[in-house]
């Protein structure tokens, strides 16, 4: 395995937070030296970086990508997924979401400003973390099934 890989591995494994480059497909500690433009970094918790790579895949940019265990009792967890996107949607591109999963819509604009999602349950411990890697993992096949082309035509027509 190479550095690189070992890197992207143990950022994703530890649920580390850090700066992601989408263009380049690096994690990006040193802004200074990196090489492409700012546009393209994005915050990503480590496990949800295969979403962040298949939305920019399909056209869309997302402006972070983080996740949030809330602690409703001692060590009992409900999972919450967060990923604002860079630029607004006019309509629901990606379809009927899978279960759990939502489109944030701004008030002000009545336009898509983010994606979302909800677990419902609650998980003690280790296993939220589990939880979260499953549910990404989910929304990764998810997305994995949608034509990138489509997509792209879809926000393109609806002035994206």
């Amino acid at each position: 395995m190479s550095q690189k890989d070992t890197s992207i591995t143990l950022i994703e494994n530890t649920f580390i937070r850090e700066p992601y480059c989408v263009h380049c497909k690096q994690w990006t500690r040193n802004l200074t030296t990196h090489d492409c433009p700012i546009k393209h970094i994005v915050t990503v918790d480590g496990p949800l970086r295969g979403i962040v790579d298949r939305l920019y895949n399909l056209g869309i940019q997302p402006a972070e990508a983080t996740y949030d265990l809330n602690c409703f009792d001692f060590n009992v967890y409900c999972v919450k997924i967060h990923i604002p996107l860079n630029q607004q949607l006019n309509c629901e591109v990606l379809g009927d979401l899978p279960a759990g999963w939502y489109y944030g819509w701004d008030e002000e604009t009545d336009k898509i400003c983010m994606l979302g999602y909800l677990d419902f349950e609650c998980y003690v411990g280790a296993r939220a973390k589990e939880r979260v890697r499953a549910v990404a993992r989910k929304f990764e096949k998810f997305l994995s099934k949608k034509d990138p082309v489509a997509v792209k035509a879809m926000l393109l027509l609806t002035g994206v």
